[in-house]
């Protein structure tokens, strides 16, 4: 049973990495830097963009959009659970399901809130 599970993990993550999505900036403004550096979902990263611009992770979550979400829901709503999590959104409340397919080869223009 367990080999069974390790394979079709192994299989779902093959599935959204050969059909991710590419995200691109729209603009060169600090909020885009910030939900593009969400894009990296990499926390480490994120919170030196964030010290480099000098704001604050707890102002972000309340005031930064990124494409018209909260910047935390962004996170969620496109996989990047390691930021989402950093960011404190609830994974919990929200299920959703994404059709994979759906979003392979496109270009995401990534905007922040301004």
């Amino acid at each position: 049973m367990k080999l069974f599970n390790l394979v079709c993990l192994t299989s779902l993550f093959a599935a959204a990495s050969a059909s991710a999505a590419t995200f691109s900036p729209a603009d060169d403004s600090v909020a885009t830097k910030v939900c593009m550096s969400v894009v990296k979902d990499n926390k480490l990263h994120l919170h030196n963009t964030l010290k480099s611009s000098r704001l604050d992770k707890r102002i972000i979550e309340d005031k930064l959009h990124c494409n018209d979400l909260p910047v935390g829901e962004f996170a969620a709503t496109y996989g990047f659970n390691t930021v989402a999590k950093y960011l404190g959104a609830d994974e919990n409340v929200k299920t959703s399901i994404k059709d994979i397919a759906k979003v392979s080869d496109k270009t995401i223009h990534v905007s922040g809130s301004r």
